[in-house]
């Protein structure tokens, strides 16, 4: 008995523990280690609200103050615990997720950031001329009592926070053990495997996305097709560059620039105040694009424009 548990857990060939045991120890003890980080950083600014600290802010400002200090703090804490996890637990260097800084690792990101924003500015142009957006100011916030300085900057701290964390965790980690532990059935090829791991991580991502606001059967679809989209972008080319510019992107020019919902959240503040009109089918209503048909189409289409720029890659 003991030495089928073994062979269950533990792959005597690489001598370390099977790819989905790995991945569960991960993502405990990141998720761990997140929520003892922000829980102490919570109980810290709430002492400090309560004890005349920044007593003369109102509560929208005080919460995105509070949420630009335990946003870094916690991408820190994921950063360093996928980083001690990737020796301690999976035995390899850290280099395997992709996200070593290079020349050419920052042209792939810009690849992904512009065509993330040329499909966003796709989506807002689409809905305009079907007239289903109403354009009803130009930078500033979007609820009363909000500073357009700092909710701009909670924004943009938000973008690249959120671009890094997840794209870590649910392409570095998640996407690439997947493809691992199916290459390692045997019967399996490189393709097929990626294939199955890459479809079950963007399921995954999309389940996770159902405790956002306005969620549904239809943001899941969605968000399914980002997966999709974002982890195809790391597969091709085994960094996180092009996952993460495409993930920036898609967020910033969809909340902070447009003034769409994110998955769910309306951004304090953005460069367009808009309304939606349209069809909750075609637009995704009040998850935001990526629960609309219109969302899903630019998703599918950044697919096969990633399809051409992978092809071209491997010519050249």
């Amino acid at each position: 008995m003991s030495n089928l548990l073994s062979k269950i857990f533990w792959n005597a060939e690489e001598d370390r523990l099977r790819a989905p045991v790995r991945l569960v120890c991960q993502l405990g003890v990141t998720i761990a280690c997140v929520f003892a980080s922000i829980l102490g950083i919570g109980l810290s600014l709430s002492y400090g609200r309560g004890h005349g600290l920044l007593s003369t802010v109102n509560k929208q400002t005080f919460d995105q103050i509070g949420n630009m200090i335990v946003a870094p703090i916690a991408a820190a804490v994921i950063y360093l615990s996928l980083r001690i996890g990737s020796r301690k637990i999976e035995r390899r260097d850290f280099s395997v997720y992709g996200a070593s800084l290079s020349l050419t690792w920052a042209k792939q990101f810009l690849m992904g950031f512009v065509l993330s924003a040329a499909l966003m500015t796709f989506i807002f142009a689409v809905e305009y001329f079907a007239g289903w957006i109403r354009i009803e100011g130009h930078f500033g916030v979007t609820q009363p009592g909000n500073i357009l300085s700092i909710s701009l900057l909670y924004s943009l701290v938000k973008v690249v926070i959120v671009g890094i964390c997840e794209e870590l965790v649910f392409r570095g980690l998640v996407l690439r053990s997947f493809a691992e532990g199916f290459s390692g059935l045997g019967d399996l090829g490189t393709t097929t495997s990626k294939a199955l791991a890459l479809l079950l991580s963007a399921f995954l991502f999309g389940i996770v996305h159902l405790t956002n606001p306005n969620s549904g059967l239809a943001s899941t679809a969605g968000i399914f097709f980002i997966g999709i989209f974002f982890g195809l972008g790391y597969l091709g080319t085994g960094k996180l560059a092009v996952p993460m510019g495409l993930h920036m992107a898609w967020n910033l020019f969809q909340g902070t620039v447009y003034g769409f919902p994110v998955s769910g959240d309306k951004e304090p503040a953005s460069f367009l105040l808009t309304r939606q009109m349209g069809p909750g089918l075609a637009t995704g209503g009040g998850f935001g694009p990526e629960a609309g048909l219109i969302g899903m189409l630019a998703a599918i289409l950044g697919v096969f424009a990633l399809l051409l720029y992978l092809q071209k890659r491997a010519v050249t």
